[in-house]
Parts: C-alpha cells; structure tokens; sequence
C-alpha cells in the first residue's frame, strides 16, 4: 500500500521503487501495485522476471509480472517452459504464460493452449477444464 501511495504521490521516485521491487525474487508488494505501472512492456526487466520465475519456490508474482510486462524478447524462453511444463505446473502460473504468449503472438500460442486443454493423466495438474476462462481473465484473442 505504501507503494502505491508514494506511486500517487510522486509517480517517478514510485515507479523507480515499483521496478526495484519487481526485481526481488520474493516482491514485498502485491499484484495490484505491481502491476499498477502504465508501460505496455518493460524490456529492461524481462529476463529478471523469467529467472524469477525458473528459480522461486512461490513464483506466481513472476507469472504475473510476465503476463503483465514482458516484451516478445522472451517469448522463446516462455514457450520453452511451457514446452516441459504444461500439464503439469501450477494451473495460475500455467495461464499467465500462456496470456503472455496470447499476447506477444497469437497464433504462436494456439499448440501450447491445445496443449493445455487436452493435457490429462497421472500427475496432471487438472487445469485443463478452466484453461479459457483463466487465459481470458489476463488477456484475449480474436484468433483461434
């Protein structure tokens, strides 16, 4: 909350401490201030939320701050942990990276999000019957 207030109060000491904050591996502030910047993408912070994400016990923030922020400079490396992953990560995280992608690239995104709806099976996250639902709550698409 504090955040947020000095964000309000004098936006470029708050985004610089907003960015600073998005930069920990285990951000203090919560969703809505950290996404609360007006950037399309933040480029400069792009392979910090990814490493985030990779090396996190409780990486749904990064999730987040990917599906928020993140330039098409990572797509390749997005789509690769979504490559081993999908099916069986976090249903959360599993949807804000595939908004990611739905975002950055469309058409790209259509063989992970089948994926994601036809993944079952031992070990299987289950995420699959809501996968539209929680893709469409971070972005949606014309394409399919």
């Amino acid at each position: 909350m504090a955040l947020r207030r000095i964000y309000e109060l004098a936006p470029e000491e708050g985004r610089r401490l907003i960015i600073a904050e998005m930069r920990r591996p285990s951000p203090r502030g919560g969703r809505q201030t950290l996404t609360i910047l007006p950037d399309e993408t933040l480029p400069e912070t792009d392979s910090v939320f990814v490493d985030n994400f990779e090396k996190n016990d409780n990486p749904d923030i990064h999730s987040v701050l990917i599906a928020r922020y993140g330039s098409p400079n990572i797509f390749s490396r997005v789509m690769a942990l979504l490559d081993e992953r999908i099916g069986n990560m976090d249903c959360y995280q599993q949807s804000r990276l595939l908004a990611y992608c739905l975002r950055v690239d469309a058409s790209g995104s259509i063989e992970p999000i089948r994926r994601a709806l036809t993944a079952r099976g031992k070990g299987n996250t289950k995420c699959y019957p809501n996968v539209f639902r929680s893709v469409a709550e971070f972005h949606t698409s014309p394409v399919g």
